[in-house]
């Protein structure tokens, strides 16, 4: 949480000092996989800690980051156009939605869920598995290899 901008959304990498480095390619705020990583850890860490003002900071900060993950999700419901990054911020939804029981955090898990099943392959020696997100080009992180009926 210590990474995370006012906004809601995360920085990735801090220099030997301990300041968060903004300017680094790699660490620059995208609304991408490091607030997908941080909302799922954040959103795991919910009730876990008997420490009730630890708890309302999980939440609050899991609430933010989660709106800045909505409002980056593309036409198609995918963040960032891919379906791995996706796949990320579904985790903590999924988590996060244990917590809140909110139906419009179950509308978004089905909606990421439909995404990315979009993008599994159904035929031929790669049927199973899950292209990155775009159609045009095949990309193969090999992050899930089960193949999902639908």
């Amino acid at each position: 949480m210590n990474m995370q901008d006012t906004d809601g959304d995360f920085y990735n990498f801090i220099f030997e000092n301990g300041e968060i480095n903004k300017y680094g390619i790699t660490s620059r705020k995208s609304g991408s996989w490091w607030a997908a990583r941080a909302f799922w850890a954040i959103s795991n860490a919910i009730n876990i800690f008997p420490d009730k003002e630890l708890n309302e900071k999980l939440i609050k900060s899991a609430k933010k980051a989660k709106t800045v993950l909505i409002k980056n999700l593309d036409s198609n419901y995918l963040l960032n156009k891919g379906t791995d990054v996706t796949s990320i911020f579904l985790l903590g939804l999924i988590k996060y939605y244990e917590y809140s029981k909110n139906k419009r955090d179950l509308d978004y898990i089905n909606l990421l869920s439909k995404a990315i099943i979009k993008f599994q392959i159904n035929k031929g020696p790669f049927a199973g598995v899950f292209n990155e997100g775009n159609k045009e080009q095949f990309l193969w992180h090999s992050w899930v290899l089960a193949k999902v009926r639908h």
